[in-house]
């Protein structure tokens, strides 16, 4: 039986350095696989850390739009306000060109009255001489030119009425 143990024991020998070989192997390949887990380990950190500046960086660009955005509603909103402002002051504009063209022609009328009174003036002066001497006492009170105590219209309605009264007399005779 030697022979056969002899064989056997050859065939567990290879058997023991196979499984030996196979041993080293593994542990090799386990060595392998850890330093892959480490590596993928640093590489997720890593990646986390950049997940988490991303995220920092994401919120800062939100919380800036926001605040964009709402800049945007207040320039909206002052451009609105000030849009009405430049249509109320146009309106008022427009009211005040009309009211300056009114008042041109105003003063237009006014200085056509001045004139017409100034030419009426002038021939008055120049039709009654007395005028010119006696000017000096129109208006002052007690004279014969007090305005205040003779009302020229009144005085001008009596004046008709002798006139008419002296023409009656006239066509008597």
């Amino acid at each position: 039986m030697q022979p056969q143990a002899s064989s056997r024991s050859q065939t567990l020998s290879l058997e023991l350095a196979e499984l030996q070989k196979e041993v080293l192997s593994s542990k090799a390949a386990l060595e392998v696989a850890k330093k892959s887990v480490l590596d993928a380990n640093a590489d997720e950190a890593k990646l986390l850390v950049e997940l988490k500046d991303i995220t920092v960086r994401f919120d800062e660009a939100k919380a800036m739009m926001k605040g964009l955005e709402n800049e945007i509603k207040r320039c909206s909103s002052e451009l609105k306000a000030l849009a009405d402002e430049k249509e109320t002051l146009e309106k008022q504009k427009e009211t005040m060109k009309l009211e300056m063209k009114k008042s041109a022609i105003q003063v237009a009328k006014y200085e056509k009255d001045r004139s017409s009174a100034e030419r009426g003036i002038a021939n008055m002066l120049q039709k009654h001489v007395w005028i010119e001497t006696e000017k000096e006492v129109f208006g002052v009170p007690g004279s014969d030119y007090d305005f205040e105590k003779a009302n020229p219209v009144e005085m001008s309605i009596k004046l008709k009425s002798l006139k008419d009264e002296q023409s009656t007399l006239v066509r008597e005779k």
